[in-house]
């Protein structure tokens, strides 16, 4: 059904850009935690 609304043709197409949109959240969450991590070491706080 997405891959339609996607105007996939094959089911192929819409698992590879799922599989680059879970890549990128998990790229994003780990450059937010790294954020915290360095934010919280700053004010001397253990991580």
């Amino acid at each position: 059904m997405i891959g339609k609304m996607l105007s996939h043709r094959k089911m192929l197409t819409t698992a590879r850009d799922a599989h680059l949109a879970r890549d990128s959240v998990k790229t994003s969450a780990a450059r937010v935690a790294e954020s915290f991590r360095t934010n919280l070491a700053g004010r001397g706080q253990i991580l």
